[in-house]
């Protein structure tokens, strides 16, 4: 099943049996909250372990399983009611012979979600602003159900990180060749060089403006070239 989707995580080597005997593998499983409609109000479900089965196009529901979890379903004259602790939980209408959810639409909702999921959602934007943002309500749907967050977010490192200025010289040149070299490092590089070099560095001396290039293979072989 696909949908509003947290709490997620990968499977390997399970699959779901379809009506034709067939089956199709799962990729994953976890929690989806659903905004369903009852007695024309909005309210959410969440449903745990939820099967993530990528090349089924429809969302589809176990009415065995909802049972075995304690639910209790009806069906009377095209509708059908799933009750939890004698709670309506959530309701149907058939639809071309199968029956369909009541939900609020796709477009006015948003996963409950941890401000980590959060941040990551919206582009690693900065988890303040995020913070911000759910405490002013500025974003309808934006809920929050934890506000823990990883010490260390590598895409940020990344990508954010800046670099220090070089500091400008004093003014005071040097006098003689090597009293003064000048190195970069850049790589690794989407192709190799011819001798399999993923990376290059230069060496500049300050004096006679001489440059060297090398492509060392690693970031190590560099003071070794």
């Amino acid at each position: 099943m696909r949908g509003c989707s947290d709490f997620y995580r990968q499977t390997t080597g399970r699959s779901v049996t379809m009506g034709d005997k067939g089956s199709a593998a799962t990729a994953g499983v976890g929690a989806v909250v659903l905004n369903v409609i009852v007695h024309g109000k909005t309210r959410k479900i969440k449903l745990e372990k939820v099967l993530h089965v990528p090349t089924i196009g429809f969302n589809l529901m176990s009415v065995g399983m909802m049972e075995e979890r304690g639910a209790e379903v009806s069906f009377k004259g095209g509708n059908t009611i799933i009750k939890i602790s004698y709670n309506v939980a959530a309701c149907g209408t058939r639809k071309s012979g199968l029956y369909h959810l009541d939900m609020a639409a796709l477009s006015d909702i948003a996963a409950v979600a941890s401000l980590q999921h959060w941040h990551e959602r919206l582009g690693h934007v900065n988890v303040t602003g995020v913070k911000r943002m759910i405490k002013n309500k500025d974003i309808d749907g934006l809920e929050c159900s934890s506000m823990a967050v990883n010490d260390v977010c590598e895409p940020c490192m990344n990508e954010k990180a800046a670099m220090t200025p070089m500091p400008r010289a004093g003014g005071i040149r040097v006098t003689k060749r090597l009293q003064l070299v000048h190195s970069d490092l850049g790589g690794p590089m989407s192709e190799p060089s011819r001798g399999g070099g993923l990376y290059f560095g230069t060496f500049t001396d300050d004096f006679s403006r001489w440059t060297d290039v090398v492509f060392p293979q690693k970031k190590s072989d560099l003071l070794s070239e």
